[in-house]
């Protein structure tokens, strides 16, 4: 009887076990989905940032050469700028 015993308790622990490695890898599924989705997102941030940044750099290019421009005709007219 002992040993029938002993199989009844180790069918329940691998039954256990069983479950146990069914919620860890429904664990890491929903970790896998989760980094996927944050790397869609931070790369749809870092483009937007990446392209406002290039907005901000043109326009900051557009303001000097303005500036530059409106200096020369000042000079030009043989006024201080």
């Amino acid at each position: 009887m002992p040993v029938v015993t002993c199989l009844i308790a180790c069918t329940g622990q691998l039954e256990d076990a069983a479950a146990e490695i069914a919620k860890v890898t429904q664990s890491r599924q929903e970790a896998e989905q989760q980094i996927s989705a944050s790397k869609v997102k931070m790369d749809v941030l870092s483009n937007y940032f990446k392209d406002k940044e290039k907005e901000l750099m043109r326009s900051v290019d557009f303001n000097r050469l303005h500036r530059g421009l409106t200096m020369m005709a000042t000079n030009r007219h043989g006024h201080k700028p």
